[in-house]
Formats: structure tokens, C-alpha cells, sequence
């Protein structure tokens, strides 16, 4: 399978960005995913709820740019592989699974 190499000061800050504990300390609100079956970045969710004047719809869309500082490695290489390429033999992401995919 194709895959992109990152240097060693993109993995570090990818890891770094992705374990960091305040990620979770946010305030946790329910949803459910929106993406596909076969959606290897799980960044879209709505909740539903009802009130007593008809209903309230959240739309939830992960912004990973918030996290990244401008000008630093992660940043650089983000600009550089702004998009995932998909082929019928492979996904080449633009980000790695550290990045894209919290745990």
C-alpha cells in the first residue's frame, strides 16, 4: 500500500497533538457520526433533541487546524499534502492515523 513518510519532528508533534489530555477536558455533548461505513476520518456528527417549541439540531465538524500552530512541522506538511488520495488499490492519507484519529 502506498504511504507517505513524515519526518520524525511531524510524528512527535502529530503524537503529541493527539495524547494531549485536554482534548479531554471539553465538554462532552452527544452526537452520533455522519460518515460513511468506509470513512477513515470519523469528523462529522449530529444530535437531535426535542424542545418544547420542535427541535434543536447540532452539527458537529471536527476542526483539526485548531490544533495545529501555524509555521511549525505539522503545519508545513499539512500544507504540503492538503488532501488524501484514493485509488482502487490504496487511500494515501494526507495526515497520519495519530493525527486524524484520536484515541
Amino acid at each position: 500500500m502506498p504511504q507517505l513518510l513524515f519526518s520524525a519532528p511531524v510524528l512527535t508533534q502529530a503524537k503529541t497533538i493527539a495524547t494531549h489530555p485536554h482534548h479531554y477536558d471539553r465538554p462532552q455533548v452527544q452526537g452520533f457520526t455522519i460518515d460513511g461505513p468506509t470513512s477513515l476520518d470519523l469528523d462529522d456528527a449530529i444530535w437531535l433533541e426535542e424542545t418544547e417549541t420542535g427541535a434543536t439540531l447540532q452539527v458537529h465538524i471536527s476542526d483539526v487546524s485548531e490544533h495545529i500552530p501555524p509555521g511549525t512541522p505539522l503545519d508545513e506538511s499539512a500544507i504540503a499534502t492538503t488532501r488524501s488520495d484514493t485509488t482502487s488499490r490504496a487511500t494515501i492519507q494526507c495526515c497520519r492515523e495519530s493525527s486524524a484519529r484520536m484515541p
